[in-house]
């Protein structure tokens, strides 16, 4: 073979590659402005020196022209990166919340595992720190996938391009809770003594849409740790006084209500997600606010009737549920079982005022009281 033709099959090679990559009604029309470029510059070099080029000076030609997968992505009407620099601020304050969220519930089962879990607290804090850094994986790539296929959309959701200046307070809080927490571990006191100063922003003002945003990345972190994501909560046999194993209790209601559970915090991330693509309108948050009440008040009232916990929890009227809750012995002799009761009934009521006024603000058309 000739140097000629093997010179044209490096370059026929080369634009095969770049036409793999493209829609077959560019291809053509790219492929021959870019062969018609590749030789004009071989026919400017071969008159330079005097003689046709050698293989290795093509090849350095054609690595000069660019790889492949690199000019065909130029002439890509794509998105060319996994989050562009217009999404990417947005993807990267989630993910501010997300690690929030898991360092929060890092330290939650710090607490239940040395405290309820008999567990040693050195044992106990590489479980945390390897929950945090699981779920700080787990959030992040739930994330990217988030922002690459809000990257690859049509239409940009409206609230990159809509947003209200009432969506700016919550930013403004996080950040400075952000600032505040990382001058507390650096131990800047002055910065601290100077954050007094400033501005504190009101979360009860932020709006419904800066409120959904919030919602939806909370409560997928709360879903990724209880599906076990982020290493949940492993409770050991914990034996109270009276007997009862509040481990066992533990382990059982999350088999029993697992998938409940997981479809209710899954519906709830995909509704707070609709929420801030439409902008909130009152009455679809209203609507979803008033069923995802039941659904949680039905898992509540489970709790308290048929739950491990019933027994342990459960009063025969408000009379005696009064009683324990201001009674000084039930506090410091039964002080798992009193607190369990009053999540539950505490809860319970939240979600019923929740109810109440999601049906308010549907039949009225406006926004009625605020969430528990």
């Amino acid at each position: 073979m000739s140097t000629s033709d093997k010179s044209m099959d490096m370059i026929d090679t080369y634009l095969g590659v770049v036409a793999a990559q493209l829609s077959k009604d560019q291809a053509e029309d790219i492929v021959a402005e870019l062969r018609d470029e590749i030789l004009a510059r071989k026919e400017d070099r071969e008159e330079a020196l005097g003689r046709p080029l050698v293989e290795a000076e093509l090849e350095v030609l054609l690595r000069e022209v660019g790889h492949p997968l690199v000019v065909a992505a130029r002439y890509s009407d794509r998105p060319q990166g996994l989050i562009g620099p217009e999404l990417y601020p947005w993807w990267m304050f989630a993910a501010r919340l997300g690690l929030i969220a898991v360092v929060l519930l890092a330290v939650a089962r710090l607490i239940l595992a040395v405290l309820f879990g008999g567990e040693e607290l050195g044992r106990a804090l590489g479980h945390a720190i390897s929950g945090f850094v699981n779920g700080a994986i787990s959030v992040a790539g739930v994330l990217a996938i988030a922002g690459w296929v809000v990257e690859r959309q049509p239409k940009k959701p409206a609230f990159l391009t809509d947003w209200k200046v009432r969506d700016l307070g919550l930013f403004a809080w996080a950040g400075t809770m952000e600032r505040s927490g990382l001058d507390f571990l650096r131990g800047n006191v002055a910065s601290r003594n100077k954050a007094k100063d400033t501005p504190v922003v009101d979360r009860s003002d932020f709006s419904p849409v800066a409120g959904a945003a919030t919602s939806a990345v909370f409560t997928l972190i709360v879903l990724l740790w209880w599906i076990g994501a982020l290493g949940g909560v492993r409770i050991d046999a914990l034996l109270l006084d009276n007997g009862f194993d509040l481990g066992a209790a533990f382990r059982e209601i999350h088999r029993v209500v697992y998938w409940p559970v997981v479809a209710v915090l899954a519906a709830r991330v995909a509704f707070d997600v609709l929420r801030v693509v439409t902008g909130s309108p009152v009455r679809l948050t209203a609507m979803g606010d008033f069923i995802f009440a039941l659904a949680n008040m039905a898992i509540l009232a489970w709790m308290w009737t048929a739950s491990p916990f019933s027994e342990l929890i459960r009063v025969n009227s408000a009379n005696d549920f009064w009683q324990r809750m201001l009674s000084r012995d039930s506090w410091a002799l039964d002080t798992v079982p009193t607190l369990l009761m009053a999540i539950v009934v505490f809860g319970f009521i939240c979600e019923a005022v929740r109810a109440v006024q999601s049906l308010a603000s549907l039949a009225l058309d406006r926004r009625i009281g605020a969430r528990c």
